[in-house]
Formats: C-alpha cells, structure tokens, sequence
C-alpha cells in the first residue's frame, strides 16, 4: 500500500511538473504572440491613462534554462494623434537565475531607433482607483554584463521655464569583446532658451568604460559650445559615483 501510494504522489508530482513546463515552454510564448492579447492590453491603457499603445510582432523565446527572450518589431504610445514614444526592434534577453537573491541579470537590451517626447509622457493622466505608496524595486538590475545597444535615440523636453531640450545619439553600444569593456557613442544635447543656446557634444573616443562592475570616465573630453572639459569618475551599478 506503502509503495502504491508512493508511486500515485509521485505521479500526480510528475504531471504537475509536465503542466508547469508545458504552460512555461509552449503556452505563454504563444499567448504573448496573440493579437488578442495585445488588443487586451490596449484597452486597458486606453481606460487608466487614455493613450493607445500599438504592438507589432511579439516574440517570446523560453527555455529549460533560468532566461527568456522577448523581441519586439515595434512599440508606440500614442495619444491625441501624438507620438509620445517610438521603439523599434527592441531586442531583450533576461537571466533570473539569481532571482532568489533578488537579482536579475540583463543580458542583452537593443533597439535599432528609440524616441522619448518626456513632456507628453509626464502629461500622461492615468487613473488610480486607489492612492498606492511607491516601493523600491524589489530586485537587483545587473546591466554590467549586458550586451547594450541603441543605434538611433532621440529625447525631447521642455521646462516649465520654457527650456528647449534635445537629446540626440546614434550607435551607442557596448564591446563585449575586450577587456575592460568599453561603451561607445556620439551624442549631442542641444539646450536653448530664448536666443541663448549651448550645445554638448560627447564622444567616446575609448575613454569610457566598464570594469570591476564600475563605470569609468577616463579623461573623458567633452565640448560645451567652443570650450573642452575633462571628466574623471567612477560609479557603481547603482549610480553612485565614486
């Protein structure tokens, strides 16, 4: 009796396992990849903050190892006719092998273009049935091993006091090929109010790096107008600097 009850636990245990993986493997993939979900989701963003939220061509990729894989042609907030952001082929690979220890590994986080109106965005009214207290994050983000890049970044914002805002970039990613790993991009932020402007210019030039999970400015040279500044720092994972 002993030995038959053993093996009807260990059965029903077997077919629950079977139907966990199952659901994990093949059923949330495909429910991600369905229309109808991504319409679900539209209404609900249309009902807390008015806005229409358009997905194309969800991709989720699941396995046996702790890490998914979630692709996206194309992501678009938009409200009154207005675009408040813009992403296109969002590539992302997540590791949450450590999640017990509250951390999660980002392993990889691309886009080929990735537009920000901030003001529009900060306008967003989005209706809360209930008044929630903020919480910090309850894990960990490691990006410090992650395969970054973003090959066309717009940002634009104006202030309250009527400061014009715009931040451009374009093949910003960081070499997983060498040691330290060094973060590249050419950026500019162009700063106007009234007839006065500055204008930033940063460039690499492979004085901006990773190494021992910091982030290194190494005489980093960057341009305001017609002078030239230096900038020698460190920080850590949490922005900390050092």
């Amino acid at each position: 009796k002993k030995l038959k009850l053993s093996i009807i636990i260990s059965s029903i245990i077997a077919v629950f396992v079977a139907v966990i993986l199952s659901l994990y493997l093949v059923v949330l993939p495909k429910i991600i990849a369905m229309p109808n979900v991504w319409v679900y989701v539209n209404d609900i963003v249309k009902k807390t903050c008015d806005a229409e939220l358009v997905v194309s061509k969800p991709y989720l990729k699941t396995s046996l190892k702790p890490e998914i894989v979630f692709n996206i042609d194309g992501l678009t907030l938009i409200k009154n006719g207005d675009t408040l952001l813009n992403v296109e082929n969002l590539q992302t690979k997540i590791d949450f092998g450590k999640i017990c220890a509250k951390k999660i590994e980002l392993k990889k986080f691309g886009a080929d273009d990735l537009y920000v109106n901030i003001n529009r965005l900060q306008n967003l009214k989005i209706k809360e049935t209930e008044q929630t207290e903020t919480k910090p994050l309850p894990v960990k983000i490691d990006w410090f091993e992650s395969l970054l890049y973003v090959k066309k970044c717009v940002f634009i914002y104006e202030s309250p006091q009527k400061v014009m805002m715009k931040f451009l970039a374009g093949d910003i990613f960081l070499d997983m090929s060498c040691e330290p790993r060094y973060l590249h991009f050419k950026t500019l932020l162009d700063v106007e109010h009234g007839k006065d402007r500055l204008r930033f210019e940063f460039w690499d030039q492979n004085t901006v790096y990773i190494k021992d999970k910091k982030l290194i400015f190494d005489n980093f040279k960057f341009s305001v107008n017609d002078s030239e500044l230096f900038l020698d720092a460190k920080f850590n994972q949490d922005g900390k600097y050092k």
